[in-house]
């Protein structure tokens, strides 16, 4: 893969929402061994750690929070925060037998982009501790 666009219109963040998507095991023998999935232009890459079930609140939840916040404010969170919010928020009444554990891996300079103002990447990436959404 080469994730990533240059430009205004170019791709900054991609989200893979599949089971094992971004697993962290398969990410650090990729850093291994020098091997990466996108190109200096992505900002961050969001995926998955661990299995999860489809909920269809999920991509609502992540994109309301980009654009407008999770509250009555206008306050818009960061793609970073978003994410784990909105699968916290779209798990937190189901009925599943599994952890689910979402993760995001990025430019160390594009942890706190928002959809309106975004640092731009300096090619230094960073993973995350996969974080536990549910239960």
């Amino acid at each position: 893969m080469n994730l990533g666009g240059s430009g205004t219109n170019g791709l900054k963040w991609m989200a893979i929402l599949a089971c094992n998507s971004l697993q962290h095991n398969n990410w650090a023998s990729m850093v291994s061994k020098g091997i990466k999935p996108y190109n200096s232009n992505l900002h961050l890459l969001l995926g998955v750690d661990t299995e999860q079930t489809v909920n269809y609140r999920l991509l609502w939840n992540w994109s309301t929070y980009m654009n407008f916040g999770n509250s009555t404010n206008y306050s818009p969170m960061t793609i970073h925060d978003a994410w784990y919010q909105a699968a916290r928020d779209a798990y937190k009444n189901i009925k599943y037998g599994s952890t689910i554990k979402y993760i995001v891996a990025g430019d160390n300079s594009c942890f706190n982009d928002k959809v309106a103002t975004n640092a731009t990447p300096t090619g230094t990436w960073h993973i995350d501790d996969p974080t536990q959404v549910f239960p």
